[in-house]
Order: structure tokens, then C-alpha cells, then sequence
């Protein structure tokens, strides 16, 4: 909620005012920042961190989501690159990708950065929903579905992917409910 935010918001400033260089409450700020689509301000607070802490990964990740935010989508995927070479192992950089190449259209190559994902996390909800999307776009109504469905096993009650299955179960029927 806006309450929630505000209070957030709130620590997180305090927390920098007690100690200049904590690197995390900047990025914790930035996320505060994000949610209520303050990108400008979450943005600095992101490049704060980096300041602060050069291998600040998550931070970089976070500037990226920004970047997409704000439609400069080869920015973005040049920083989920940066974020890979960082750390492998990182799967929000190669669901954050993948979902960046996906708004580019590339649907191929967003498959591969989710499936990546996937190898990391097979049970990563998020992965398997935008999965579900790509294969939407790509025609492929069953593995789509397949995709979905496994997304609501992990977290039953995932709006995302809830939503994107009755749109897709809706096409599928010819726009019959």
C-alpha cells in the first residue's frame, strides 16, 4: 500500500542519514523508488549503490528494470549482460533479460534467457509465466498453457499468470467464455 511505501521510504532515508555509505539502503530505496514509478530518483539511488559497492549485483539488475521501465531496452540488456558476467548463477538477470528482449520483439532469444532461468530455478513462477507469454506470442497455445499451468502450481494464486491463462483459455475457446 501508499502507507507501506511512505513508511519504507521513510527507514531507508533514515538509515543513509545514520550511515552515508550503506550501499544496500540506497537499493532498497531505489525498489521503493520503482514501485511507485519514481524512476528518476530509483535510478540514482541504484547508481548510488554501485558508487558505494562497484560489485553490487543486485543493484545493477535493478538499474536495468529501469531502463526497461523506461523503454531503453538495449541499455537494459547490455546491463543484464554485465549482471551475467557478474555472477552465472544470477536468475533474475536472465528472467529481467529475457522479459527485456521479449518487449524488443525477439522472442527466440527471450525463450533462451528464460530457459536459462528455468536450469537455474525450475520452480521459479515468473520464469515459467513469461515463458508462457513468449510462447503466446509464438503461436504455441499449448506449451503456453503447459507453462501457466505450472506457474499457478507454484503459487496458486499468481495473478500474472492466472490472468494470462484465462486471456489464453479465452482465444483458444474463440473469444467464447
Amino acid at each position: 500500500s501508499l502507507g507501506d511505501m511512505s513508511k519504507a521510504e521513510h527507514q531507508f532515508r533514515e538509515a543513509i542519514r545514520f550511515k552515508k555509505n550503506y550501499a544496500s539502503a540506497y537499493n532498497n530505496l531505489g525498489s521503493v523508488f520503482v514501485k511507485q514509478e519514481r524512476l528518476k530518483e530509483a535510478m540514482y539511488c541504484f547508481k548510488m549503490s554501485i558508487k558505494i559497492n562497484p560489485e553490487f549485483v543486485e543493484a545493477y539488475n535493478n538499474i536495468g528494470i529501469v531502463l526497461t521501465k523506461e523503454g531503453k531496452l538495449d541499455d537494459a540488456v547490455g546491463i543484464f549482460k554485465k549482471v551475467i558476467c557478474m555472477n552465472a548463477a544470477d536468475i533474475n538477470a536472465y528472467l529481467n533479460m529475457g522479459n527485456a528482449l521479449m518487449q524488443k520483439g525477439q522472442l527466440s532469444d527471450a525463450g533462451d534467457q528464460l530457459r536459462k532461468a528455468l536450469a537455474i530455478d525450475p520452480r521459479d513462477a515468473k520464469a515459467h509465466n513469461s515463458m508462457g507469454i513468449v510462447f503466446v506470442r509464438q503461436g504455441r497455445e499449448d506449451k503456453a498453457l503447459e507453462h501457466f499451468n505450472i506457474a499457478l502450481d507454484i503459487i496458486p494464486d499468481y495473478g500474472d499468470a492466472m490472468h494470462n491463462k484465462a486471456v489464453l483459455m479465452k482465444k483458444i475457446r474463440g473469444g467464447k467464455t
